[in-house]
């Protein structure tokens, strides 16, 4: 059984509507939709427990989804997330590469800390690099901005759903799609479309973690 243990740092819409009995198959739908500030009370003290559990540091599996291949390409490796720096995923399998995400864009390092290159500089893209960034975060209030957001719980069992709202991000990005239980997130979807898309399953975490010196040198700016 896979360990449901935590996140990243995916910064997720957390509602406060009543909780439902059971978590429905969709969950995109007006009873579930939760705006900041007016209807996300319940949803408050999870947020809170999400946002203590940082830094963290957890291996990850993800799988891209294509529609020219049968089967998805395979990668593995360990995300870290520091508030204050952002996200930083390293890449071991199939190839040593290091993602770095924060409030001034992304880009590119090769296994030894060399950076290869910034992300496009595209305002859709940074749109759906800054997306992911504040999910990890737990940034409910930034997500709004750019998303409709759905959530719904069953016992320690949750999931937040954040709809692109009309514009140029709806162009590029499906709805992200999180799921978790109790104070760890268990999985995070990124649909690009029908046939495409990104699926990370967490492994084992470790919250609460001291970042090196050198640590934050080489997975961080």
């Amino acid at each position: 059984m896979i360990n449901r243990l935590l996140l990243l740092g995916f910064t997720l819409a957390v509602a406060a509507f009543p909780l439902r009995a059971e978590l429905p198959s969709t969950i995109i739908a007006p009873d579930y939709q939760v705006t900041p500030g007016q209807n996300d009370a319940a949803w408050q003290p999870l947020l809170a427990a999400l946002k203590a559990k940082s830094p963290i540091m957890a291996a990850f599996e993800e799988r891209r989804y294509f529609p020219f291949k049968k089967n998805p390409v395979v990668l593995t490796g360990e995300i870290r997330l520091d508030p204050a720096r952002g996200l930083s995923l390293h890449y071991q399998v199939p190839e040593e590469r290091i993602l770095v995400v924060d409030d001034r864009g992304g880009f590119m390092r090769d296994g030894k800390g060399k950076r290869l290159h910034d992300l496009p500089d595209d305002p859709r893209a940074q749109a759906a690099t800054r997306a992911l960034l504040s999910v990890m975060r737990f940034e409910l209030a930034a997500l709004a901005q750019n998303f409709s957001i759905y959530a719904a719980r069953d016992g320690a069992d949750w999931r937040f759903a954040f709809v692109p709202l009309p514009g140029p991000l709806a162009d590029v990005l499906q709805p992200i799609t999180v799921t978790g239980q109790d104070e760890l997130v268990s999985t995070i979807e990124m649909k690009k479309s029908a046939d495409q898309r990104v699926f990370i399953q967490m492994g084992e975490t470790h919250t609460g973690v001291t970042f090196t010196s050198s640590e934050l040198t080489r997975f961080f700016r």
